[in-house]
């Protein structure tokens, strides 16, 4: 396998729409913080674009998150 941490940037939906954009960190992580999200529930997904090294995904199932 292949050392080291994922590269690249992974893209937050709710649904069809974008959230935001966020690059991976020296870990291979990404955060968005989102303050903007309509009431009602929610069904949040994190899509990676993929590297030269990793494949891209995208996270399933979609997190379902009730906003009050």
């Amino acid at each position: 396998g292949v050392a080291g941490a994922a590269a690249g940037s992974v893209t937050f939906r709710d649904g069809a729409a974008t959230l935001g954009t966020m690059p991976l960190d020296a870990n291979g992580r990404a955060t968005l913080a989102v303050t903007t999200l309509v009431v009602g529930t929610r069904s949040i997904t994190a899509e990676y674009g993929g590297s030269a090294v990793y494949a891209g995904s995208t996270s399933a199932p979609a997190l379902t998150q009730t906003v009050n």
